[in-house]
């Protein structure tokens, strides 16, 4: 009885090889040089855009804080455009780093900056649309967003695109 239970065992811990091999290449994908929301938001757009090559999400889903907008700025918005755009500074500003700022009544309540590969996306970027002209994105956590996974030179990233 007790060899029979190990085989039983063991068949079942190879079933979950293939499983956890494919999740585990698929986490891979992500850069841990991003930040938390990106890493949170790429793992959602994964997951629910799975079989489909493009869904809608709500961008509130994917953070555990209160917020009523999130500003979205690329790596060549200068300081002093998102100071003007925020109505105040932005503590730990970096020249060349994406940035991404929620804020709630006026105030940052969570911000994350990553040094962005001008070149090429990093694996795992969740990259947000602009519109044309645009130096920053504006969004509402109740708004919905279109996602798409994107491959471009071998890497996998993440497309978000406003929907009206």
């Amino acid at each position: 009885m007790e060899n029979k239970s190990r085989r039983i065992s063991g068949a079942a811990s190879l079933g979950l090889v293939p499983l956890f091999l494919s999740l585990a290449a698929a986490v891979s994908c992500l850069n841990r040089d991003l930040g938390q929301f990106q890493r949170h938001l790429a793992e959602g757009i994964n997951r629910t855009c799975f079989e489909e090559k493009r869904c809608l999400i709500r961008l509130s889903d994917y953070t555990d804080f209160r917020w009523d907008t999130l500003y979205v700025f690329p790596y060549s918005t200068s300081e002093a455009r998102i100071a003007e755009v925020l109505g105040q500074q932005l503590p730990g500003w970096v020249e060349f780093q994406y940035h991404e700022v929620f804020v709630l009544d006026g105030r940052i309540v969570h911000q994350e900056a990553f040094k962005e590969d001008v070149e090429k996306v990093l694996p795992g970027e969740v990259t947000f649309a602009l519109s044309a002209g645009g130096d920053f994105v504006k969004l509402s956590p109740d708004q919905r967003v279109a996602a798409e996974q994107r491959v471009a030179g071998g890497v996998r990233y993440y497309y978000v695109e406003p929907t009206q």
